[in-house]
């Protein structure tokens, strides 16, 4: 048994060893190996290289390899590369280890931008606490025994309440019941209970708001490590259970 090397033809790729039986070579001079091989190994290849025969068909060659998934130096956003042969200038193998790394060229190394870094966490943080803001809004408070909600469409409604009254659409001696729940009403008798109601849900919101503007500044102060600990939620419903 004759070990020689194979290679797929259209695309010059080495397949692998190929064990030969001695009884099909020539029995003289054992130069009859089969079509696609060559009766010599191919160099090892290092990584990103791959083994070629060359186009005489008669030794192997050693190409760069970086098919595969790749990055564009640009953005460090990934494609795929098909082609054998050196990497576009535009392209690395290195994949960056964060959203904020940035392609340096004299260190041939992605380096993080600390800067962005912290101004995505910044910004992150103010957008999750806005979430809670609104979030705070749609659950409400607690009125009356009732828990009121105090969105914008809440505010609109309570206003229309008392435009009513005010302009007499509406009369003293009937209630207005407002829903706070699935089979819960608030009844508002009169003018005085809506205007009530109404403050309340104002009161909120702008204690809503003034909460947000306070942990926004504490957000502005904070270090790159402090950003990553936030936690919006907690903090906001911590400020919220002690202020006034």
């Amino acid at each position: 048994m004759t070990i020689h090397h194979s290679f797929d033809r259209p695309s010059r790729r080495y397949l692998g060893p190929c064990p030969i039986p001695a009884s099909i070579l020539d029995p003289v001079n054992e130069s009859a190996a089969p079509a696609n091989t060559l009766p010599f190994a191919p160099p090892e290849p290092s990584d990103n290289e791959t083994v070629l025969v060359n186009e005489a068909f008669d030794n192997w060659e050693l190409v760069p390899d970086f098919t595969g998934t790749v990055y564009q130096k640009a953005d460090g956003l990934p494609v795929e590369h098909k082609e054998l042969g050196p990497l576009p200038e535009t392209l690395t193998p290195l994949k960056p280890t964060s959203p904020h790394d940035e392609w340096n060229e004299a260190s041939n190394s992605w380096i993080k931008n600390k800067t962005a870094e912290k101004d995505a966490l910044c910004s992150a943080a103010l957008e999750a606490l806005k979430q809670e803001r609104n979030h705070h809004r749609q659950h409400g408070f607690s009125y009356q025994s009732h828990q009121v909600e105090a969105t914008a469409i809440d505010q609109g409604n309570i206003v229309a309440v008392i435009t009513g009254y005010t302009e007499g659409i509406r009369t003293e001696n009937k209630p207005v019941y407002w829903k706070t729940g699935p089979n819960k009403y608030l009844p508002l008798n009169g003018k005085s209970d809506a205007v009530a109601l109404g403050t309340a849900i104002d009161d909120f919101v702008q204690k809503l708001f003034r909460i947000e503007a306070q942990l926004a500044q504490e957000v502005a102060a904070m270090t790159t490590a402090e950003l990553q600990a936030f936690d919006a939620k907690a903090r906001f419903q911590e400020t919220l259970n002690t202020a006034v």
